[in-house]
């Protein structure tokens, strides 16, 4: 697996929406998602992780204190990318785990 954090979309908008939003794009056994995921701004991401299980992608990272955050939450865009994924996966899940503390 791959991974590039993209950066932050939206940081005007305190609204959290329809979050997280996925989209998948495959091509020549390679599989790409976009997550778009509703963030405290300032947070740092960390460790991207995925494994699959009962034809569900989970997808996931973590986030960090970096120094100052904003109360209101930004869109924080990231890529995955996969190649060979099984085609039994029908579904894809993203979730962010929060630490208080850099590791």
């Amino acid at each position: 697996m791959t991974f590039e954090h993209l950066g932050y979309g939206d940081l005007s908008s305190c609204g959290f929406g329809e979050y997280p939003i996925i989209k998948r794009t495959d091509q020549d056994q390679v599989t790409t998602i976009l997550v778009r995921a509703s963030v405290p701004c300032g947070l740092e991401v960390r460790n991207p992780a995925h494994y699959a299980q009962d034809g569900v992608l989970h997808l996931s990272y973590e986030t960090h204190f970096t120094g100052s955050v904003d109360m209101c939450n930004c869109e924080y865009q990231s890529v995955f990318t996969l190649k060979g994924l099984p085609e039994s996966i029908a579904a894809i899940d993203f979730t962010e785990h929060f630490f208080d503390s850099a590791p």
